[in-house]
C-alpha cells in the first residue's frame, strides 16, 4: 500500500527545516569561491581573532637589541628593524651586533649580514666554517686595526668568527653575551606581535567554512549530512510531485 502524499510532505517539510541553516551557509560562500580573485580573498591575510582558530597565537613575544639609538626587533621568524620587517629570522634568536660597517643577526645557528638599511647581503651558515652558537656580541679589534669583532657562544666554548675570511678562532676572554632589553612602547605598538602566514587568508577559511573543516570533523559530518538531506528531499519532492498531478 503506498503511503499517503500527506506523509511524504510532512517528510519533505522537516527535512527542508533541518537544512536551513547549512544551505545558506553553502550557497552564500559558494557565491564568495566564485569572486575570490575579483575580491581580493586569497590575498587578504586573516585578523587575530580569526587567525586563532588555525592555532596562530594571539601574540608574539618581543625580542629587542638597540644599536646606535635604532631598535632590531625579533617577532615570530621575523626580524625587525623599528617597525619595518627585513628578512625572515627563524628561532632561536642570537641577537644583532653591529661589526665593522655592517650589522649582523644570529637566527637559528646561521648569522645574515645586513647593510644600514636592513638589507640583507648575506647569510652565512654551517658550510662557511660557522660553529654551532646560541648568542653573540662583538668586542673591539686587537692590534691596529679598528673597529669589532664578532664573538659567537655556545654552551661549551667561545669563538671569535671573522666575516670576511670566514673563519672561526678560540675565543678565551671572559666577555657577555649581548643583553636582550625591552623598546620603547611606542615600537612594540608599531609591531604586528601576530605573524599570520599568508596562507591563511579569506579564501582559506571560507572554503574551510564551506566544506565544514572549519570546526574538524564534526563540522565536515554536519555538512555532508546537510547534502545528504539534499538529495532526500529532491527524491521526496518528485514522489510528492508524482502523486499529486492530475
Amino acid at each position: 500500500m503506498a503511503i499517503p502524499s500527506r506523509k511524504w510532505r510532512r517528510l519533505h517539510r522537516w527535512l527542508g527545516l533541518l537544512i536551513v541553516a547549512p544551505v545558506i551557509i553553502l550557497s552564500f560562500t559558494g557565491i564568495l569561491l566564485n569572486h575570490v580573485e575579483s575580491l581580493g580573498l586569497h590575498q587578504r591575510t586573516l585578523p587575530s581573532f580569526l587567525a586563532n582558530i588555525y592555532g596562530v597565537p594571539a601574540a608574539e613575544p618581543v625580542v629587542s637589541v638597540e644599536i646606535g639609538q635604532r631598535w632590531w626587533s625579533f617577532v615570530g621568524n621575523q626580524l625587525f628593524l623599528q617597525a619595518q620587517a627585513v628578512s625572515q629570522c627563524p628561532r632561536p634568536y642570537a641577537g644583532v651586533v653591529s661589526v665593522a660597517d655592517i650589522y649582523v643577526a644570529g637566527c637559528d645557528g646561521a648569522l645574515l649580514l645586513l647593510d644600514n638599511n636592513g638589507t640583507v647581503i648575506e647569510r652565512l651558515g654551517s658550510e662557511f666554517e660557522l660553529p654551532p652558537f646560541e648568542r653573540l656580541t662583538s668586542v673591539p679589534s686587537s692590534g691596529a686595526e679598528e673597529g669589532s669583532s664578532l664573538v659567537l657562544f655556545s654552551p661549551a666554548s667561545s669563538w671569535l668568527y671573522d666575516i670576511d675570511q670566514l673563519s672561526a678562532t678560540p675565543f678565551d676572554e671572559v666577555v657577555q653575551p649581548l643583553a636582550w632589553r625591552m623598546p620603547p612602547a611606542e615600537v612594540v605598538a608599531a609591531l604586528p606581535t601576530q605573524v599570520v602566514p599568508p596562507e591563511l587568508n579569506w579564501q582559506r577559511l571560507i572554503q574551510d567554512i564551506h566544506s565544514g573543516r572549519v570546526v574538524s570533523l564534526a563540522g565536515k559530518l554536519l555538512m555532508d549530512a546537510a547534502a545528504l538531506l539534499l538529495i532526500v528531499l529532491a527524491i521526496t519532492g518528485v514522489i510528492i510531485w508524482s502523486r499529486t498531478r492530475p
